[in-house]
């Protein structure tokens, strides 16, 4: 199993997996503001959604360790491009990615990117995800999640190495499905944080939560999903866990935005980092290229992008033209 392992990205989810497995194997942070990196060896103190003090086996560094037994990608999806300075192909590492979310510039999963632009082998990458809140996990809150990867031993090396009593790890081998439905719940999330900006209930919530996986299902079953893995716990439980949660940084955004807040004032001054903003842009590109209707999506760009008024939004949703429900 694995004794050296290297986290790229110091954000709250990175930390809180470093924190969850460094009781086991010695812990590499790399991050490319070396002056954060800096400040970590210094102070030993990771400070912000949650706050706790580096064990003696978590060590930031400014250099990647080419000898590290596993690589975790753990930055958002859309600053992956800006680690191709690292020599990551270097022995041929293992990678588990837990970013979510689809660049907005090439309208790539994570996986297709580090294939692409990184030259990692298919079989050497895994992507775990599911409803998986950081400051949650860090509090030993009981945590299920799923792992995917199209080789099924190092996918169940994973479920091993990250199980304990508070983490139970399940595996698959649909990574397109555990990737769309770790993008498409932030974008639903937005539109979650919308309503409840507005003072919509359960009625409202309810119904956004159930199209919103209907949708994920739509754009999942063209694009190669399993129906199973977007009923799963990277599907439906992590749409859950961010339109509901008060820990769900996309969720805020959206009820930020139901209060007039600009997206300049959502990202810069209160520097909330919700990656669906970005992945809205995707989402509604893909609808485009394979000539379907995402409803709630297209809405959430069209907030976003065209400064539709939410409330008209959710009107022109409502007496769209009645249909079936399946």
């Amino acid at each position: 199993m694995y004794k050296k392992v290297s986290i790229i990205g110091c954000g709250s989810w990175g930390m809180a997996i470093a924190n969850h497995i460094s009781k086991n194997v010695h812990v590499e942070l790399i991050h490319y503001n070396k002056k954060f990196i800096s400040q970590l060896i210094d102070s030993r103190v990771y400070s912000s959604s949650f706050k706790f003090r580096l064990s003696e086996n978590i060590k930031p560094a400014h250099e990647l360790n080419t000898k590290s037994d596993l690589l975790i990608f753990a930055s958002p999806v859309q600053f992956i491009n800006s680690y191709q300075d690292l020599d990551l192909k270097r022995n041929d590492p293992k990678l588990l990615i837990l970013s979510k979310g689809i660049d907005s510039e090439n309208i790539m999963f994570p996986k297709e990117i580090f294939e692409k632009n990184f030259n990692i082998n298919s079989s050497n990458i895994a992507v775990l995800s599911g409803p998986s809140h950081a400051e949650q996990l860090f509090k030993k809150d009981p945590t299920s999640v799923v792992v995917a990867s199209t080789n099924k031993n190092f996918a169940n090396d994973i479920q091993n190495f990250f199980s304990n009593d508070n983490m139970r790890v399940y595996t698959s081998t649909d990574t397109t499905g555990v990737q769309l439905g770790g993008a498409i719940k932030n974008v639903i999330a937005i539109a979650a944080g919308i309503m409840y900006g507005l003072g919509l209930k359960e009625n409202s919530i309810s119904a956004l939560i159930t199209r919103g996986l209907f949708e994920l299902k739509k754009l999942g079953i063209i694009m190669g999903s399993e129906k199973d893995t977007l009923n799963g716990l990277s599907g439906l439980g992590d749409l859950m866990a961010t339109c509901f949660s008060d820990d769900s940084r996309n969720r805020k955004a959206g009820i930020m935005i139901a209060k007039g807040k600009s997206l300049s004032f959502i990202t810069e001054t209160l520097n909330i980092k919700a990656e669906g903003i970005n992945t809205c842009k995707s989402i509604y590109k893909l609808s485009q290229k394979f000539n379907i209707k995402l409803p709630i999506c297209e809405s959430i760009y069209d907030i976003l992008y065209d400064n539709k008024n939410p409330k008209t939004a959710i009107s022109e949703l409502m007496i769209r033209d009645l249909k079936r429900e399946f």
